[in-house]
């Protein structure tokens, strides 16, 4: 089961950082942010790499809880 973000975890990421790196692929060891990322499948609001279609949402998850420009930290 693919894990999907909350709306206010979307909410943070439009509003906090949308200028700089929010994911990375493990896969293609690209960074990406958020104008970069490609949604999946509608019904499961995945985010996933342009490249190899990675599920980029633990990377995601993973930047909301150390990302300093969101105080305090959400996950």
């Amino acid at each position: 089961m693919t894990r999907v973000l909350t709306e206010t975890q979307r909410r943070v990421l439009y509003r906090r950082c949308f200028d700089h790196l929010v994911a990375s692929c493990t896969h293609c060891e690209r960074g990406y942010m958020l104008t970069e990322l490609t949604s999946g499948l509608p019904e499961h609001r995945a985010h996933t790499c342009r490249q190899c279609r990675a599920d980029l949402t633990p990377s995601l998850l993973d930047h909301l809880y150390r990302c300093r420009e969101i105080n305090p930290p959400i996950a």
